[in-house]
């Protein structure tokens, strides 16, 4: 009968040993959740900042413009391409040309930026192929602004900057953030699962 106290009483003292410590690693789960949180919240309004500053610009280049010249989607041809492009993979084994990858453990995204380079299709710019020039199959990386001109406003500039911020850090690094925060969440769920187990 003593020995079966005896029992109870370490294994009652074990239980309480193993809830504890499910518990700090509760808080610790927590607590990196809630600074995953803070960070996102601070990308996000990084990121609003960024494309309404881009708005803004764009709004005072096209009201500043002297030749009446509107700078927008409505302006410009079918020969436009996209200069960069974003592949977010989950699997980070997967990508070949990983720039952004933030974060810890299997919550990473990778995320690959790809910049073309757009061919200059105006005619003017194109010259006749010669034996020099017939290696060369590549054509000089054209910027989109100077489809507006040569002398484009500053204010044209600041906003394309400002939307290549947004595009090439802010989203790559919302998109780890949250991952990241999935994979706590799951976590969090496992931990309360065990300690409702336990008691």
């Amino acid at each position: 009968m003593a020995d079966g106290l005896v029992k109870n009483k370490v294994d009652l003292g074990d239980s309480l040993r193993v809830k504890e410590s499910l518990m700090n690693t509760l808080d610790d789960l927590l607590e990196r959740y809630l600074n995953l949180v803070h960070q996102y919240h601070a990308q996000q309004q990084s990121l609003t900042n960024d494309l309404s500053s881009g708005y803004f610009s764009l709004a005072q280049a096209n009201f500043s413009s002297p030749n009446r010249i509107r700078y927008g989607q409505d302006f410009y041809d079918d020969r436009m391409q996209a200069s960069i492009t974003l592949n977010f993979d989950s699997n980070p084994e997967r990508s070949s040309n990983p720039l952004a990858s933030q974060g810890s453990g299997e919550a990473t995204v990778s995320v690959s930026i790809h910049q073309s380079i757009p061919r200059s299709t105006d005619m003017r710019d194109e010259k006749l192929p010669d034996a020099d020039t017939e290696n060369e199959m590549e054509a000089p990386a054209t910027d989109p602004l100077r489809w507006f001109g040569i002398l484009v406003p500053s204010t044209l500039r600041a906003s394309q900057s400002s939307f290549k911020k947004a595009v090439a850090e802010k989203v790559p690094s919302l998109v780890n953030i949250s991952s990241e925060m999935k994979e706590l969440e799951v976590e969090i769920r496992r931990t309360r699962k065990k300690i409702r187990k336990l008691g």
